[in-house]
């Protein structure tokens, strides 16, 4: 790379650009407003990134967002994009070098010339800023993983990390609120994390905060920081705080939370307070009254809802929702723990099945399972991964769900039993006049060789229903075969390693997974309200395996161009909900 090439190039365009004397480093100089800044950059061996600029004087422009102290220095890192999204003209390095710097620039005039956005950049960046402030600060490494709903009540209760772990969420702090270390949700979590074994860490309380500051950078003013927190607490944390302060300890947590910007995103933050004496002391709340105390900044990793749902994709309007799965084989399982993912709120699992080695390549369970309930598995499972869904098991098959009021409790029954006979019966039951359920039914089916799967939505009140995919395209009669379907019906698709006791429909993991994904996205846009009319959706697989062994396939097969398209369920010759 020809460092004086791209010098030559940053003058020629305008910018005041300077090597050193090895030629190793290169430093730009420019005006913004009153001020002139200096960046400087060091050239690496071979350009894989954008090119980085660091700010240098960083102090004097007091505390800037996205601007970063770099290896104990007064220089700034400065954040202008993520180095590995963007790609780069390496054969071209003068262009990059342009492009970087016009970025950088931009950034800095915007954060030195407009305060009101500075101030709102340090505050959406604050967990980053306050981590940075951890670890100039502390002497000690663990965190805070705490799992708390901020609008139940400012209990919390924080255990120390596990003796002798090095690694996981047992070496750090574990914080959980009232409901979280009484209810059943966070049953597995707890156990897991050995909860029950390990020591409190003092007192401790949630307060939040009506107002928040940007982070704090240095150690000299951490008090007096805190004690403009304390001024911002909303009126009941702030008689929260003032109740504590009538208790003694010579260890206190206090953990911060708020809501910043336009998208309301919540922060969470935690000082520890503590003694090294045998005396204890009331909690301090001045920054006179923390003499004596040893204040550490600590940083938070939110296992509360609204931190880790909408960060991994999902929605926390969800949390309400409460969905009857039936039918946990490979596609049922899998479809679980995507319905979980959306941030569903409740789930309930029916299979009488016991898990047993055959299927154990495409199904969610794993070794560690077999001669289990299928349903009892997947719902530790599920509570394992998901410590905020509320799920529970059952062992009724279909047919045995009769109970209307227990029907109606859902906001969805999904069926993922792979047995048509059983679920037009139920059908016909749900669609009684006397005896109507209001949810909707969702039936959800694979088909050999993964040729493909499908699913349909039938929503109380809206035209269409199972019997839809039922109708013979020839005959317009309802048929005993889905007209959704691509293998033609009337075939023997089983297939045995063992005699007639094992048989089994042939397809692998993977368009099981592809019809879990497909029915559980069609599933979660109905509860988010995206949809409202009884729908269907299917995928096509290649046929090749099926033809291979002689399976006729449907015309549909043959004109399907709709792939993963939710269209409208309704047939217009359906002899129960046709017009």
């Amino acid at each position: 790379m020809n460092h004086e090439a791209i010098a030559a190039h940053l003058i020629q365009q305008g910018y005041n650009a300077y090597l050193t004397d090895d030629g190793n480093e290169l430093f730009v100089e420019s005006r913004i407003g009153e001020l002139t800044v200096t960046l400087k950059h060091e050239f690496p061996e071979v350009i894989r990134r954008m090119p980085q600029f660091l700010l240098v004087n960083r102090s004097k422009y007091g505390t800037l967002a996205h601007v970063e102290p770099y290896n104990n220095t007064d220089l700034g890192k400065i954040c202008v994009h993520d180095p590995d999204s963007i790609s780069v003209n390496f054969n071209v390095p003068t262009l990059a070098y342009e492009g970087s710097l016009e970025r950088h620039l931009c950034l800095l005039e915007k954060l030195v010339t407009c305060p009101n956005w500075n101030h709102e950049e340090l505050l959406r960046e604050f967990r980053s800023h306050w981590e940075l402030f951890c670890q100039h600060t502390n002497t000690f490494k663990p965190c805070l993983y705490l799992a708390c709903d901020p609008t139940v009540g400012s209990l919390v209760q924080i255990k120390r990390p596990i003796r002798k772990q090095q690694k996981g969420v047992g070496a750090h702090y574990l914080g959980l609120g009232r409901s979280q270390y009484t209810e059943h949700t966070f049953g597995i979590f707890r156990n897991t994390l050995k909860w029950d074994t390990r020591t409190l860490a003092g007192k401790a309380l949630v307060l939040q905060l009506r107002l928040l500051e940007p982070a704090p950078y240095d150690q000299e003013n951490f008090a007096e920081w805190y004690e403009q927190c304390v001024e911002n607490l909303e009126p009941e944390s702030a008689t929260d705080l003032e109740n504590l302060r009538r208790e003694n300890s010579k260890e206190f947590w206090l953990v911060f939370t708020g809501k910043v910007n336009a998208e309301q995103m919540r922060i969470w933050f935690a000082i520890r307070f503590y003694r090294k004496n045998k005396k204890k002391y009331k909690i301090p709340i001045t920054a006179s009254e923390c003499a004596g105390w040893q204040m550490r900044p600590v940083p938070v990793r939110g296992l509360d809802r609204e931190s880790i749902v909408p960060r991994s994709g999902g929605q926390v309007s969800l949390a309400q929702m409460s969905v009857l799965l039936i039918g946990c084989g490979s596609v049922g399982s899998e479809m679980a723990h995507r319905l979980a993912s959306t941030g569903l709120g409740e789930l309930m699992l029916s299979d009488p099945d016991i898990f047993c080695e055959d299927n154990l390549y495409r199904h969610s369970l794993s070794i560690f399972d077999i001669e289990l309930l299928k349903s009892s598995s997947l719902t530790v499972d599920l509570q394992r991964k998901y410590p905020w869904i509320h799920a529970n098991n059952d062992t009724r098959r279909l047919e045995q769900f009769a109970n209307l009021e227990e029907l109606n409790h859902f906001d969805l029954i999904i069926i993922a039993i792979g047995s048509p006979t059983i679920e037009r019966q139920f059908q016909e039951f749900v669609t009684n006049p006397k005896s109507i359920v209001d949810t909707p039914v969702m039936n959800v089916w694979l088909e050999a060789y993964g040729i493909g799967g499908h699913a349909t939505l039938a929503v109380p009140g809206s035209k269409g229903c199972l019997f839809c995919a039922y109708v013979d395209n020839k005959e317009f009669t309802r048929g005993l075969s889905s007209n959704l379907n691509f293998l033609a019906p009337n075939q023997n698709f089983a297939a045995s390693h063992g005699g007639c006791g094992n048989l089994f429909l042939p397809y692998n993991a993977i368009a099981s997974n592809y019809t879990a994904t497909m029915a559980a996205d069609l599933a979660s846009r109905y509860l988010l309200g995206e949809i409202q009319i009884s729908s269907k959706v299917s995928w096509k697989g290649n046929s090749g395996e099926a033809r291979k062994r002689g399976f006729r396939l449907t015309y549909r097969y043959d004109q399907f161009n709709d792939n993963l398209n939710i269209l409208p369920l309704l047939h217009p010759e359906c002899d129960f909900c046709g017009e």
